[in-house]
């Protein structure tokens, strides 16, 4: 009997290390800042209930990325890359979401 209780309480305790486990990771990158250059009418200018209308907005997106962080050894050529003051990567290509 009690070894029973043993082994179910180990067995909870693998079960809930595994689920934590298999929770998947996301890489880290930030947006630190993004300009708005022009702001066009989406969809005609319709209005979406107390929304109102929206907007497409095109800019310039401000991002970086940690190229310490193991998730991120997957850009090609990450660790060659310029850093910025704090140690990260640092980009500005154009958007337009």
């Amino acid at each position: 009997m009690r070894f029973q209780s043993s082994l179910k309480g180990s067995l909870s305790v693998a079960v809930g290390l595994l689920s934590v486990a298999a929770i998947p990771r996301s890489a880290e990158a930030r947006v630190t800042r993004f300009v708005v250059e022009e702001r066009v009418p989406f969809a005609v200018g319709v209005e979406w209930g107390t929304a109102g209308p929206y907007e497409r907005l095109k800019g310039t997106a401000y991002m970086e990325v940690n190229p310490r962080d193991p998730l991120n050894a997957v850009i090609v050529n990450l660790d060659k890359a310029p850093r910025n003051a704090r140690g990260w990567w640092s980009s500005a290509p154009r958007s337009s979401s």
